[in-house]
């Protein structure tokens, strides 16, 4: 299920619009608490209903960014191995 939604000026800040089958899906409603965090390709965003429970250091996912992007090359040619 995938939704195109637009983003809406909320003040000065910007929001989502939420269909109400994502609603009903997450189980969320006006007032409810969502927890959005970056995707590792800094394109999407991972929208939680729960507080993420990682106990890997976030400083950790920052680092296998950088030496993936710093070795990609060599990573891809590695993986056709």
């Amino acid at each position: 299920m995938v939704f195109k939604q637009k983003l809406t000026k909320i003040g000065n800040s910007i929001g989502v619009i939420f269909p109400k089958e994502i609603r009903d899906l997450l189980g969320i409603d006006l007032g409810s608490e969502v927890y959005i965090q970056p995707g590792l390709d800094e394109k999407t965003l991972i929208v939680n209903v729960k507080e993420p429970t990682s106990k890997v250091d976030p400083q950790f996912f920052e680092l296998v960014k950088k030496v993936t992007r710093q070795y990609s090359n060599a990573l891809r040619e590695l993986s056709k191995k």
